[in-house]
């Protein structure tokens, strides 16, 4: 899922009467899954019982994946992924591998982290 969301502090201006004095908080995203894996990603969302729920298939969305694949390089985007990802897919093969030695020559230990690690062994 790619995703984001913002919370906000309406001010108490007659125009905002409905949210007087709520924060507000708006979850935008994309699934890029099928239905069943998009119910799966929102139901914890749905369980809060939001007052409005305007999360809803865009019959676009699957249209502009297809119209890119052409340019793909067959590899993920490493950013914010709703599972785990191997980060190797992220890199062809001689960019993988100078990483590797990167790792292994200056965080031998593991001691720094990230989100799509490098194995440092």
């Amino acid at each position: 899922m790619l995703g984001d969301h913002s919370i906000y502090t309406l001010s108490s201006s007659p125009r905002c009467v409905p949210f007087r004095g709520r924060q507000p908080v708006i979850i935008d995203g994309a699934v890029l899954g099928d239905d069943a894996e998009a119910e799966r990603i929102l139901a914890p969302l749905r369980e809060l019982g939001p007052e409005i729920d305007t999360f809803g298939r865009v019959p676009a969305a699957s249209r502009v994946v297809g119209a890119m694949a052409p340019y793909s390089r067959g590899r993920e985007y490493l950013n914010f992924q709703e599972e785990p990802v191997d980060p190797s897919t992220g890199y062809d093969t001689s960019a993988w591998e100078a990483l590797l030695r990167i790792r292994k020559a200056i965080d031998p230990n593991g001691l720094f982290q990230a989100d799509h690690e490098i194995p440092h062994r």
